[in-house]
């Protein structure tokens, strides 16, 4: 036996669309979103805190955020090394280049 076909519902499609054409979540938003959705269904009569959830959500997933800052400083500073690297390359001053193409390398390797 096969089921009709369902109605059109024009207003829900426009909604699935707009919530498909979002950007995707970063690290730190999933992780609050996780906090707040683990602390909204703690079950009745529970004593746990908002922070005792975040805390016990930071011990098994870490700190979102702050690998979040700590990967946009990295970038910042592979930005810098690549602009001085190309700065000393243009200038000729071949031993400083070497060194911080070195640097490069190792931050990239490290990535």
């Amino acid at each position: 036996m096969r089921l009709p076909p369902s109605t059109p519902h024009p207003e829900l499609n426009a909604l699935i669309e707009q919530a498909m054409a979002r950007p995707p979540m970063t690290p730190a938003e999933l992780q609050a979103q996780r906090i707040s959705f683990a602390f909204g269904n703690l079950p009745k009569g529970s004593t746990a805190s908002r922070e005792e959830v975040a805390a016990a959500d930071y011990a098994k997933y870490g700190n979102l955020a702050a690998m979040e800052a700590r990967l946009a400083d990295a970038e910042a500073l592979a930005e810098a090394l690549r602009f001085v690297d190309e700065t000393f390359r243009n200038l000729g001053w071949h031993a400083k280049w070497e060194v911080t193409t070195a640097a490069l390398e190792k931050w990239r390797a490290g990535k």
